[in-house]
C-alpha cells in the first residue's frame, strides 16, 4: 500500500518533469528556427546598424559625404540630410533587373521634389529603376530608353516608418506599400542592366549623385527574384 501511495504521488512530478524538458526542447526548436529575412536569400541587406555593410557579405556601401545613423524600425537606419548617400558600387548580382526585389523601410524627413530611396542602373537618365518619393507619390519605376513603367501611389503627409517594395515579374511591375499591393503596371519594356552604382538615399546618373534623400532608411534589400505577396507580408511582420 505504502509504495503503491508513494507512486502515486510521484506521478504528477514525473509528468511535470517530461512537460518541462519537453517545453525546453519545442523552445530550443523554435529558437533555431526562427524566420528571418536570410530564409528568403537576399543578395544583399543593409541594416544600417552604424555600418554600410552588407550582411549578406557581399557588396558593403561606402557612405558618400557624412555618415550618420538615427533611431530605425530596429536598432538604428541610415540617417540622409539631402547631402549624404551610400554607394553600393555595381556588383554582378545586381545586374539583373527582369526578376527582382528592391525592399526598404523608409521614415522621410519631409516631402519634396524627387528623391531617391534605393536603386541603381542609371546611364544619364534613360536606363534605370529603384525606389522613389516626390513630394505627392511614392513609386516604384522602372525605365528604359524613355519608355517607363511607373507604380505608384499619393502618399499623403505621414512620415511614419512604412514597409515599402517594389516587385518586377517580367512584364509585371508591382509597388507594395505596408505588405499591401497599391498599384502593378503591366509593360513590356527591355531588360534593364545596371551601369552605374547602386545607391542609398541617392541616385547615380553618369557619375553624379542626386536625387538626394531626406530622412531615415532602414533594412534595405535586393532579391534575385520577384517575391510573393506571402513572402512581403512575412518581411513586414518581421519588425512589428
Amino acid at each position: 500500500m505504502g509504495k503503491n501511495l508513494t507512486a502515486l504521488l510521484l506521478l504528477p512530478l514525473l509528468a511535470y518533469g517530461q512537460w518541462e524538458m519537453d517545453f525546453d526542447e519545442d523552445w530550443q526548436l523554435a529558437t533555431t528556427q526562427r524566420w528571418t529575412p536570410t530564409n528568403l536569400s537576399p543578395v544583399v541587406w543593409y541594416k544600417g546598424e552604424n555600418n554600410a555593410n552588407d550582411a549578406m557579405g557581399y557588396a558593403d556601401g561606402t557612405w558618400g559625404g557624412v555618415a550618420a545613423y538615427g533611431s530605425g524600425i530596429n536598432g538604428t537606419a541610415f540617417s540622409f540630410s539631402s547631402a549624404n548617400y551610400v554607394s553600393i558600387g555595381n556588383p554582378a548580382m545586381l545586374q539583373t533587373s527582369n526578376n527582382v526585389s528592391l525592399v526598404a523601410w523608409v521614415k522621410p524627413e519631409s516631402f519634396a521634389n524627387y528623391r531617391a530611396i534605393w536603386g541603381g542602373g542609371y546611364l544619364g537618365v534613360s536606363i534605370g529603376y529603384g525606389l522613389f518619393q516626390s513630394a505627392t507619390e511614392t513609386c516604384g519605376q522602372y525605365r528604359y530608353e524613355g519608355t517607363t513603367a511607373i507604380a505608384s501611389i499619393a502618399h499623403g503627409s505621414s512620415t511614419n516608418w512604412t514597409h515599402l517594395a517594389f516587385t518586377v515579374n517580367g512584364d509585371i511591375k508591382t509597388l507594395y506599400v505596408n505588405a499591401v499591393p497599391v498599384s502593378t503596371v503591366t509593360q513590356t519594356i527591355a531588360n534593364v542592366v545596371a551601369s552605374c552604382p547602386w545607391g542609398i538615399g541617392a541616385r547615380n546618373a553618369s557619375g553624379v549623385w542626386g536625387y538626394k534623400y531626406c530622412g531615415l532608411i532602414d533594412d534595405v534589400m535586393f532579391f534575385r527574384k520577384a517575391l510573393t505577396p506571402d513572402e512581403i507580408t512575412q518581411l513586414y511582420q518581421w519588425r512589428q
